[in-house]
């Protein structure tokens, strides 16, 4: 801008000697009085009009460097703040990656807590049939406690019987000895049932101790059974437990960072845009304050449309930016 305007203050000198030739071609054909009196007047006249076209251009040349020269500072400003958008740009994008590893992460996490789960659910399961198993071997205990119940009732019954007969050969051995023969041979076929009925008490009775240690044995082994099916469930669900809470303080974590990067960097762009709106103001009110429209004003709305057509871009295609999308994923993790 320096050279047009140093152009047009050539110009203007060439424009200033020729109306000084001008006037003095009539001069030298007319009478010399007629031509002093005319002279002078052209001359002054036309020397306050040299002197005004001068400061008007040197004046116009001022405004126009101080144009170029704020021009050229908005042009290098706005250049600056580009390149910090591009890096906010690659940051967000670099968070985005960073947050979507995080949230592949927390579904392996998942994953495992749901096998962690189901191996709870199974070792339930093994308990309740150990539980089972308790239960059949109680009522096995009781039908054989019943069943001894039973011999008893009948022995005692048995031992009644043999006592009475006892007494009525005793009361009868008195009264006649004729009938001891047949009462002895009476006796003897009552201690032989005596005897094969005493056999199958102890029969019965062995049968009894035999199921009696079975029972016990059993009641152990499901004893045993049952308290490392206890610490195993609850071992696992301790481990469960621990892994859960770690897992979610990990989680919880890594969000929080993620989401004061995302505020953080939404905090840089708008000040970013801030900045950039307010130097395009100072850049299309400068020019205005002097009376005339800049040159430099059609460039800058230029450079503005192109950097309004930048941000919107993704909106046009019907995207949200990385940034929103990152912040509402964070937002339903956490939610969840």
């Amino acid at each position: 801008m320096s050279g047009i305007g140093d152009h047009q203050q050539a110009n203007a000198t060439n424009n200033v000697t020729q109306i000084l030739l001008n006037h003095q071609h009539p001069i030298m054909s007319g009478s010399q009085d007629h031509q002093q009196s005319s002279g002078s007047s052209n001359v002054i006249h036309t020397c306050r009009l040299v002197v005004t076209l001068y400061r008007r251009n040197e004046i116009l040349t001022e405004e126009r460097n101080a144009a170029r020269a704020l021009f050229e500072k908005s042009q290098d400003e706005i250049r600056g703040l580009k390149t910090q958008l591009r890096e906010s740009e690659m940051l967000r994008t670099q968070s985005h990656n960073s947050f979507m590893l995080l949230f592949n992460s927390h579904l392996i996490v998942d994953e495992k807590l749901k096998l962690s789960e189901n191996m709870v659910k199974n070792l339930e399961t093994l308990l309740e049939m150990s539980k089972a198993k308790t239960r059949a071997l109680e009522n096995l205990e009781f039908k054989a406690f019943e069943d001894l119940k039973a011999c008893k009732s009948q022995f005692e019954e048995f031992e009644t019987q043999t006592q009475n007969t006892f007494h009525l050969l005793e009361k009868k051995s008195s009264e006649a000895h004729l009938q001891v023969l047949a009462q002895q041979a009476r006796c003897l076929e009552a201690e032989a049932k005596t005897q094969a009925q005493e056999k199958e008490l102890a029969r019965c009775d062995e049968e009894f101790k035999a199921l009696k240690s079975e029972l016990h044995e059993a009641k152990t082994v499901a004893a045993r059974e049952q308290v490392k099916v206890e610490i195993q469930l609850e071992q696992s669900q301790e481990e469960v437990r621990q892994l859960r809470e770690e897992t979610l303080v990990l989680v919880q974590n890594q969000l929080d960072r993620s989401q004061e990067k995302v505020i953080s960097l939404e905090g840089v762009i708008s000040e970013l845009k801030k900045k950039l709106d307010e130097k395009e103001v100072q850049v299309v009110q400068a020019p205005r304050k002097r009376g005339r429209p800049p040159k430099a004003q059609t460039a800058l709305n230029d450079a503005k449309k192109q950097e309004v057509q930048v941000v919107q871009a993704p909106r046009k295609r019907g995207r949200p930016s990385k940034a929103q999308t990152a912040l509402n994923d964070a937002k339903k993790i956490k939610a969840n």
